[in-house]
């Protein structure tokens, strides 16, 4: 999870143009789905309708699982 200090990230740690509360779609992954190196305005997520980006970099699977159990 990212910090919560920095630019764009929500409550949950994730960042995402819209609040997860708001989504119809919930797109999990990694620097990939995060957009790494990109503005959030520029992540594919963001060209996805009422998408939350939950992308982190560097994470696996196992992560994406045990953090969702844990948050959400």
């Amino acid at each position: 999870m990212l910090k919560k200090n920095i630019a764009d990230v929500d409550n949950f740690g994730f960042r995402s143009m819209i609040k997860y509360e708001d989504a119809d779609l919930v797109v999990i992954g990694d620097s990939h789905t995060y957009g790494y190196d990109a503005h959030t305005k520029d992540s594919f997520v963001s060209f996805l309708d009422n998408a939350y980006n939950a992308g982190i970099p560097s994470y696996g699977i196992f992560n994406y699982i045990d953090n969702f159990l844990r948050k959400l």
